[in-house]
């Protein structure tokens, strides 16, 4: 025999309901927060993700994500040496959730992507570099096996940059070693 719900029960199921949802979603905010962020490996844009999760497990409740140009991929998009694309997300560090530190390939790309020098070596040397060179380049600079030679050698680059084509040659035999080096590596990578 099946009894009928009084409102009184309605009511009690209802307040329930509502009193898990808001708990699950106070500790999904104070202990189930994953944050992270990632480097796109064609321009070195960083995106920021926030994540909520119920604690301690895969289910996500929400996600939030925000895009933020490096001092590179503002040179890059600006200069034409990268078109407009699709981002390819590398993930770089982030952390929450249970989760106390996590690393990525992402990681060895973002010091070469947020650097000011980087950005200044490489609208410098566009000026005066062909296009092939200038591709390597960028290769490397958003390559984790190669990103650190890039931050090496543009500290090496005059404070103003390159005046003229013939600062930029002398520049380019100075560092012909570790250029050759780095651009082995890049095609090893490619």
């Amino acid at each position: 025999m099946a009894t009928a719900m009084t409102t009184g029960m309605k009511k009690k199921i209802l307040l329930r309901g509502l009193f898990t949802a808001v708990t699950v979603a106070s500790l999904s905010l104070c202990f189930g927060r994953f944050s992270y962020s990632s480097v796109c490996s064609h321009c070195g844009a960083e995106q920021s993700t926030l994540e909520g999760h119920i604690p301690f497990t895969p289910v996500r409740l929400f996600q939030y994500s925000s895009l933020r140009e490096s001092p590179l991929s503002r040179v890059l998009l600006s200069s034409g040496l990268v078109q407009s694309h699709r981002h390819d997300w590398l993930f770089n560090q982030g952390g929450g959730n249970g989760v106390f530190c996590a690393l990525g390939p992402g990681a060895h790309i973002w010091p070469t992507a947020s650097s000011p020098a980087v950005a200044r070596f490489v609208e410098s040397a566009s000026r005066y570099a062909d296009r092939r060179w200038m591709d390597t380049i960028v290769h490397a600079a958003l390559s984790p096996e190669s990103g650190q030679m890039i931050r090496s050698l543009a500290v090496t680059v005059p404070a103003g940059g390159f005046s003229q084509a013939s600062d930029f040659r002398a520049w380019q035999e100075e560092q012909s070693v570790i250029l050759e080096q780095t651009f082995a590596r890049t095609e090893d990578s490619r």
